[in-house]
């Protein structure tokens, strides 16, 4: 029985207290002072606009006006103390708040109370990147007291009536929510600078700086600036907090050039970041000039055209890893949702209220570049995993690349040998039939009609020798480890001993300086030069032939009948032979040796129909 008294007696002085410290609502309102003409003393007569939760603004200019009306209430029909005084906390929000005034009636007059960013901070009890003041009101009657505001760029007003005991649950929760936010941009930071020893490109280098900055505005917008720097002017910080933002602005904008850069953008992408950037520094000469709110716009603005920029640079660039594409359309997409959404929030048309710390408002978490950082973050590790991946491949295929070729050089090689075999026996009968004929030429007792079938058969034979001199000087020109040895070779003796290895040496006319020498390898310019003086000799038209030369250069013309004009685009492939003259001996070799010649000294060979005249020109290197 004395046990359940005891525990009513508990029960009722519990209500007691509950009932002492009186339930309370508060009425919220404002009105906005565009010409910034009022005072304390005339709002009594102004409509005031109730809102619920934060007061969104947009890009407001001049003061801000904030009524709170504190109505106590009676829970559980006990009456509250009257005499029982209960001071209430207001705070407001956010930090980047320039000027906070607060208006509360003691002993019938208005006092007023200044915070704000440009002021320096009166309550270490309040929470970094909040400002407080504590209200000397009586919980049993009703009270009014007014804010003013006034601040730059976009206006979101976070203001709330809480009791001094509930002011620690509040701290706690935006100390938690601050030190997430900054632990997760500092440790982005370390793992980009991290990232950057290791591989030390553009795109990690911009990306410390862009994570510098998001750190560095995290700090400012949080009030934790001011409090690792106290001996700087409140002024002075406020203005450090708008150049940061404005720095941010310019990273993000870098941050997507490096991320495309290594891809060949177009120039006019490239025109237009560097046309972004200049504005970033015309915000930063805005802010110095006193002309914050209009840098902040312009900065806004920049927002929005960025990611448009971006998404064309992407669209343009030559990025061959489709899944790095898609992942850029797709982040830059979201960033567009994220940027809209901010904006519905920032200017009053949508309430977010349940997503407190991912679109909050616009200088802190919405926009503070965690996500994107962390965005770009994976983007780097993807890509440098992908070129890895890919690098393996690249060597995959070498080495693929290199057995086929390996390959090909032993199929290559067993084709030059077995040709070098066959050259070599089908001169050893050819020489013994040489032999034969000559002994058969030396005997005078033989038949006119002998001496005929002799001749005929000593020009098979030199046709089937200069068949296989040609397939075997083919085939060596062609083996890249045939030394190239140069000499200085006398032009015009050259020529003129060329020319007399023919029947009717006169049908050349030599224009040579006997004076002219060239440096080059004789082997090969015989190559050149014999196969060119071998097509004039067989298709020219008429009997001249002309040879002329200059140091480093020569031609070598002759007239050919329309019909028998040569494919000019054809005229150097192997096996090539015009239709018209498929009856003259040959197999097309001639020409193709030329070119090849020609590329293994550095020479260039060209020819050219004028009128009637077929002209070849061969230049030499100096």
């Amino acid at each position: 029985m004395l046990r359940r008294l005891v525990l009513l007696l508990l029960l009722f002085f519990e209500a007691c207290a509950c009932a002492a410290t009186g339930a309370y609502t508060v009425e919220r309102a404002y009105f906005h002072d565009t010409q910034s003409q009022m005072s304390i003393g005339d709002l009594g007569q102004l409509a005031f606009s109730p809102y619920q939760g934060d007061l969104r603004l947009g890009f407001s200019q001049g003061p801000t006006w904030l009524r709170f009306q504190i109505l106590p209430t009676e829970p559980l029909g006990l009456t509250a103390n009257p005499n029982h005084s209960n001071p209430f906390t207001l705070i407001a929000g956010p930090y980047s708040l320039s000027h906070i005034d607060l208006y509360q009636q003691i002993d019938g007059h208005w006092t007023v109370l200044s915070a704000g960013d440009r002021h320096t901070r009166r309550s270490d009890k309040c929470p970094s990147d909040l400002h407080c003041f504590t209200l000397n009101t009586d919980n049993a009657k009703p009270t009014t007291v007014y804010l003013k505001i006034q601040s730059e760029g976009i206006r979101l007003i976070e203001a709330d009536i809480i009791r001094d005991d509930d002011l620690v649950t509040v701290a706690g929760t935006r100390i938690s929510r601050n030190s997430t936010a900054l632990a997760l941009a500092n440790g982005l930071l370390v793992l980009g600078i991290f990232f950057f020893l290791l591989h030390r490109t553009v795109l990690l280098h911009i990306y410390c700086w862009f994570q510098a900055s998001v750190a560095l505005v995290l700090y400012a917008s949080s009030g934790s600036l001011s409090q690792l720097f106290p001996a700087l002017a409140p002024e002075t910080l406020d203005d450090l907090s708008n150049y940061l933002q404005i720095a941010r602005v310019a990273a993000t904008i870098l941050l997507g050039w490096a991320l495309l850069i290594q891809y060949e953008p177009p120039k006019h992408y490239q025109r237009l970041v560097a046309l972004l950037l200049l504005l970033s520094c015309i915000c930063v000469g805005m802010v110095a000039t006193g002309h914050t709110h209009e840098a902040l716009i312009l900065g806004f603005a920049l927002f929005y055209i960025n990611p448009l920029v971006q998404v064309l640079g992407i669209y343009k660039a030559r990025i061959s890893l489709h899944r790095l594409k898609s992942s850029l359309y797709f982040g830059y997409g979201l960033y567009m949702v994220v940027l809209i959404a901010g904006t519905l929030a920032g200017f009053g048309f949508w309430q977010f209220n349940g997503t407190d710390g991912a679109l909050q408002r616009f200088e802190d978490r919405r926009l503070n570049g965690v996500w994107i950082g962390m965005f770009v973050l994976w983007v780097v590790v993807s890509e440098q995993a992908s070129r890895k991946l890919q690098s393996v491949r690249e060597i995959q295929a070498l080495r693929l690349e290199s057995v086929r070729a390996q390959a090909q050089s032993d199929i290559l090689q067993e084709r030059t040998t077995l040709i070098d075999m066959l050259t070599h026996e089908l001169k050893t009968p050819l020489g013994t039939i040489k032999f034969a004929l000559a002994s058969l030429q030396r005997d005078h007792a033989a038949h006119p009609n002998s001496v005929v079938r002799i001749k005929n058969i000593d020009s098979s034979i030199d046709r089937m020798d200069q068949l296989i001199e040609r397939v075997a000087s083919s085939i060596k020109l062609e083996t890249a480890d045939v030394a190239v040895h140069t000499e200085s070779i006398a032009l015009f003796r050259f020529i003129h001993d060329l020319s007399h290895e023919y029947l009717v040496p006169e049908r050349f006319k030599i224009a040579v300086d006997e004076a002219v020498l060239v440096q080059t390898s004789r082997d090969s310019l015989t190559i050149i030069l014999g196969n060119l003086m071998n097509n004039a000799y067989k298709y020219a038209s008429a009997d001249a032939i002309h040879i002329s030369a200059s140091l480093g250069r020569i031609e070598v013309k002759n007239l050919v009948d329309e019909e028998n004009r040569p494919d000019a685009s054809r005229l150097f492939e192997r096996y090539y032979r015009h239709h018209a003259i498929s009856n003259q001996p040959g197999i097309g070799l001639g020409l193709s040796l030329v070119r090849t010649a020609c590329s293994r000294i550095g020479a260039t060979v060209h020819f050219r129909q004028q009128g009637p005249w077929a002209i070849f020109e061969v230049l030499l290197p100096h």
